[in-house]
């Protein structure tokens, strides 16, 4: 029983390397962008070659990034009745490149010091682990229309992007949490009682 399996189990492996070495020969015209796509953080050759395979590689048919989107069902759907707007679940769209998308949201969920690891983070404590991770994949779409329709590589962002760019409305925050912890706050730069702290 034993070699059966094992002769079973070498024929497949057999197929799959075949199946393998076929992918990889359709994906030679491809391989600039499938060079792009890997430096994504959590996009490998697999899912450089899903990604391809189910967009053709081409980003002249979808006018914009939200169209891609939308064609991957990463776009939130509408409930909106009588003025007041209601969470909604994500239109159906391409399941294929859907999944896949959603496996490496959850591969980024696991990397550090980067842009989208650290948004992961701060959506899932906000709006749970399901729901980040495919905002998270739909960043990553994002990201992709743009690198494929202009030929660039992933500019990486660092994990402190948002307090970078916005560094005044994080001072506040800061302030006001530490205000309401019943501390008086003066900035070293700014004089308090006509004296420089």
């Amino acid at each position: 029983m034993l070699r059966i399996d094992l002769d079973r189990l070498s024929e497949l492996e057999q197929w799959i390397a075949e199946i393998e070495r076929e992918i990889d020969a359709l994906l030679q015209p491809y391989q600039p962008k499938v060079e792009l796509l890997k430096t994504v953080p959590g996009i490998q050759h697999t899912m450089a070659a899903v990604i391809i395979a189910e967009t053709g590689g081409e980003m002249g048919v979808f006018p914009t990034a939200d169209h891609l989107a939308s064609w991957a069902g990463l776009s939130p759907g509408s409930n909106e009745s009588g003025g007041k707007k209601r969470t909604a679940r994500t239109r159906p769209g391409n399941r294929h490149l859907r999944s896949g998308l959603c496996e490496v949201s959850w591969a980024i969920a696991h990397t550090r010091n980067t842009y989208l690891g650290a948004t992961f983070l701060r959506l899932a404590g906000r709006i749970g682990k399901k729901k980040a991770v495919l905002a998270i994949a739909r960043k990553t779409i994002v990201a992709i229309h743009t690198m494929l329709a202009e030929n660039v590589t992933y500019a990486e962002l660092g994990a402190d992007y948002r307090r970078r760019v916005d560094a005044q409305r994080y001072e506040r925050k800061l302030l006001e949490q530490v205000k309401s912890l019943g501390y008086d706050v003066v900035r070293r730069d700014q004089p308090a009682d006509g004296q420089a702290i």
